[in-house]
């Protein structure tokens, strides 16, 4: 009878054992710095992933993108985008898993982006079948800097995929042309049914705001910022673009 009941408490033992396992496997008694100390940036990076929680997780990102962020979009640098992710990695391998994955994958995407990581920006982008986002990285990288010359087009299936405010807007019987704020200068091939980006400039800031067409020649003002706007001719059937003086 000894033997039977040692062997129960041996049983129950074990079984909370297991309970509480989850549990423990969310405690983590490493402090988590705040988004106001000067040095917030190298106290998260040596911080111990393998023993964060969610809820810790999810303060520590959320103060990394407020302070890396504004109305030009998210602008975290790279370090701060690999942490993000090597945390998303623990957690899954921990078996834990986390809220908003396509947000965050939205938020470094568009990191990459303004930080010039193209060819990153476009993984990730692809990875959340973010279509505008990915065309204006694979834009970027073809033609950043072209005022003068060939634009490489790349044209795609469907309606423009912008979800920006549109500006302007021309058309014709074959074309329609739009231009978006802090965004490319879109064509519509309406026979065809696909889409290409025609211009973006360099600055997302120097967006446009006046588009007109004539015999084939696509005329594109940029908005005046503090001075007058470049403008520019696109010739819609070899792809050349020059800028006015």
């Amino acid at each position: 009878m000894k033997r039977i009941n040692m062997f129960k408490k041996i049983i129950v033992l074990l079984m909370f054992s297991v309970l509480i396992l989850p549990v423990s496997s969310f405690s983590s008694e490493q402090p988590i710095p705040d988004k106001y100390d000067g040095d917030f940036g190298e106290k998260v990076m040596s911080l111990d992933i393998s023993i964060l929680t969610p809820q810790q997780f999810y303060e520590l990102e959320g103060s990394i993108i407020s302070l890396y962020s504004g109305s030009g979009g998210y602008f975290l640098d790279q370090d701060q985008s690999e942490w993000v992710e090597r945390v998303v990695d623990s957690f899954k391998a921990r078996g834990i898993k986390i809220e908003d994955p396509h947000q965050r994958s939205f938020v470094i995407a568009w990191s990459y982006f303004n930080n010039g990581e193209y060819q990153k920006a476009m993984q990730g982008f692809k990875k959340i079948k973010e279509q505008g986002g990915f065309e204006l990285s694979e834009w970027r990288m073809k033609n950043k800097g072209v005022k003068n010359g060939k634009i490489k087009i790349t044209e795609y299936l469907g309606k423009i995929p912008c979800e920006s405010t549109e500006l302007d807007e021309i058309e014709n019987d074959r074309y329609l042309i739009a231009s978006y704020f802090r965004g490319p200068v879109y064509r519509y091939d309406k026979v065809k049914d696909r889409h290409a980006i025609v211009y973006m400039p360099d600055n997302s800031y120097d967006w446009c705001e006046d588009l007109k067409f004539k015999d084939g020649k696509l005329f594109i003002k940029l908005r005046d910022t503090g001075e007058p706007g470049e403008k520019f001719i696109f010739d819609n059937t070899t792809h050349k673009i020059s800028k006015l003086i």
